[in-house]
């Protein structure tokens, strides 16, 4: 199950939206996290940035109307991305939807670091983890990055998708413990260092740019899971 696009443009849109999505919630991150497990401190973030003037001015120089596969593949795939935390449908062969997403983002040119989960190396998420884990997972992936993740769910996925949003916001518990993905063991603290601020918030006061939920609700509200 494997989604099809024949029509250039509309392959350029796809990019459009993802590169608009990107400079909306960007800083200037690190590229990755595989190698850096240690908490941040004040300033840590934005001194060990990969971005030189030079690519940001490239980045802001590229139409979002018209993107051309050169300046995906040698520009922005350089770039700081947004963490795409895809979280597939539960029952099989549901899953392979998202997963084929995920391919395509890549295969189109998204860095696949911020793509594949850095502890299990999945392309996408179970619906089955807790909500408050992975809401845990987002402040880790932001205080570590400086870039503030976008969720994607389809099906049962979707669902979780809102869930995560709830636990953000507090409304099931005020405190939510960080969680390594790396490990996927919790550290000792219900706050975050903001790299941008360099301020010690609560992870309930974290908000994202973006998330979407596809094809959810129906009868798998009566799940036991949901």
């Amino acid at each position: 199950m494997r989604p099809r696009f024949d029509e250039l443009a509309r392959l350029r849109t796809v990019v459009a939206i993802a590169i608009a999505l990107s400079l909306g919630a960007c800083a200037t991150p690190r590229t990755g996290t595989e190698g850096n497990v240690s908490t941040p401190v004040p300033g840590s973030v934005l001194r060990a940035s990969t971005l030189t003037r030079a690519l940001e001015d490239d980045i802001l120089a590229i139409d979002p109307e018209h993107v051309s596969d050169t300046n995906v593949r040698q520009t922005l795939a350089l770039g700081p991305a947004p963490r795409i935390m895809s979280i597939h449908g539960g029952i099989y062969p549901v899953h392979l939807v998202m997963e084929s997403f995920a391919e395509f983002l890549v295969r189109m040119g998204y860095p696949e670091r911020a793509v594949r989960d850095p502890g299990t190396h999945d392309l996408t998420h179970s619906p089955y983890e807790e909500a408050r884990v992975l809401a845990g997972e987002v402040a880790w992936y932001y205080e570590q990055e400086g870039v503030r993740p976008m969720l994607v769910g389809h099906s049962q996925g979707g669902m979780q998708a809102v869930k995560i949003l709830y636990e953000l916001s507090g409304t099931f518990d005020d405190r939510i413990v960080m969680i390594n993905p790396l490990t996927h063991h919790e550290e000792d603290r219900t706050t975050f260092l903001d790299p941008l601020s360099g301020a010690v918030r609560p992870i309930t006061s974290l908000r994202i740019p973006y998330a979407s939920s596809v094809g959810a609700g129906g009868l798998t509200n009566l799940l036991p899971n949901q």
